[in-house]
């Protein structure tokens, strides 16, 4: 099969390509991302017979006449969306998405200087990149069935805090107030050591972009006015799913429990979804506190390639 690989912006992609991406493909949170970091972002399209076959979205950056493919702090995932017949069998559809994987992958590696990416949990065969020279990174994240969480199956101690929360008034609540997230933000960052990249200043209006689009919510936990951690999630409307985006907590908001708290809360009142992603289990104290709450350990992968061969042949 011969196929075409187009660059095309969300205002030329159709409407009806458009309402098939995935959540991550989404052009309004593209276009937030983007605005945040100032990035070019547009859409890799796979078309064969003069149809869109499949369409990944990717951020650019250029730096000394080359071009990067780069995977935006806290961008997830980078879908690859693949439109083909319902009537396929399994064995021509597996075959097609096969072929279609190793066109984008040998059009990456000719396009772009460096990539990096990391894929959906949905897409298992990566094979056409490995063949074509990338690197692959086995990467995990935790998931969880909504409705098939239970408070009571936690370990002993969490569901000790969660009892006594009672007693140690702590509410939640899901007033969106930035001051909160900045002094939250600024004392884990600190405490943490880490560099304060979350707290600069377009990232606050990145936020807000997002929540007024209908993209997150915040959840604070509160003891009496005092804050003491928080969630932000994003909601992915059309597969039901609930995406952890950003956790902060004071040190005296874990003795309490705040975290716990505040995740079981998630898990309990949104029953109109049916799947939460932790979004990550790669690091080791923060993938132990996500087991906890019993969910699947899924993989997906770091697509990357270094282009150091590139450089050498254009100079």
């Amino acid at each position: 099969m011969n196929y075409e690989i187009i660059k095309l912006s969300a205002q030329e992609i159709s409407p009806e390509i458009i309402n098939k991406l995935s959540f991550w493909a989404n052009p309004i949170l593209l276009e937030s991302f983007a605005k945040r970091d100032e990035l070019k972002y547009y859409y890799l399209c796979v078309i064969e017979h003069n149809k869109v076959v499949a369409a990944m979205p990717v951020f650019e950056k250029r730096k000394y006449g080359f071009k990067y493919i780069v995977q935006p702090y806290e961008y997830y995932y980078t879908p690859i969306d693949f439109f083909m017949s319902e009537n396929l069998s399994l064995f021509r559809k597996q075959n097609h998405q096969l072929l279609i994987l190793k066109a984008l992958a040998h059009f990456l590696k000719k396009d772009f200087l460096k990539i990096n990416i990391h894929t959906e949990i949905i897409l298992h065969d990566i094979r056409a990149f490995k063949w074509a020279g990338f690197r692959i990174n086995i990467l995990y994240t935790y998931i969880k069935k909504i409705n098939e969480h239970r408070s009571e199956s936690l370990p002993k101690e969490n569901r000790r805090l969660l009892k006594n929360k009672g007693k140690k008034e702590l509410y939640i609540s899901e007033y969106w107030n930035l001051d909160i997230y900045k002094e939250l933000s600024k004392l884990m960052l600190n405490v943490k050591k880490r560099p304060l990249r979350q707290i600069q200043e377009n990232y606050f209006p990145f936020l807000t972009d997002l929540h007024e689009k209908g993209l997150c919510s915040k959840y604070v936990v509160f003891k009496e006015h005092e804050p003491l951690a928080y969630l932000i999630v994003l909601f992915d409307q059309h597969k039901k799913i609930i995406y952890a985006f950003y956790s902060a907590l004071k040190e005296v908001g874990k003795k309490k429990g705040a975290n716990i708290f505040c995740f079981d809360y998630m898990l309990n009142t949104h029953h109109d979804y049916h799947t939460f992603d932790f979004t990550g289990a790669n690091v080791e104290n923060i993938a132990f506190f996500k087991s906890q709450f019993n969910c699947n350990l899924v993989s997906y992968f770091g697509i990357s390639s270094r282009g150091i061969d590139k450089i050498i042949k254009k100079y």
